[in-house]
């Protein structure tokens, strides 16, 4: 049995720009990586995510700061909403 905390999807979709600016602990990208390995949504999720950085290029931190908190949580409701539609 493990002793790190699994992470949940809720809180993966929360952390996918911190996974992918390389901007999480150790313990907190071995519980990400884990959990993409056995959750195939999530792992959508994390793709979709990447196709998007490529396709619209590289953001800088003040890019995203300068997303309106309405927005933010829009966008995570409706990946919250499309993988809970996918379980």
């Amino acid at each position: 049995m493990t002793t790190v905390e699994e992470m949940a999807c809720q809180e993966l979709v929360e952390r996918v720009t911190d996974y992918l600016d390389a901007a999480l602990t150790d313990a907190d990208l071995t519980r990400f990586e884990e959990h993409v390995d056995e959750c195939p949504g999530c792992e959508e999720v994390l793709h979709q995510f990447q196709a998007v950085v490529e396709l619209t290029g590289h953001l800088e931190p003040a890019d995203v700061a300068a997303i309106d908190a309405t927005t933010r949580d829009t966008l995570l409701d409706a990946f919250r909403t499309w993988h809970n539609e996918r379980q």
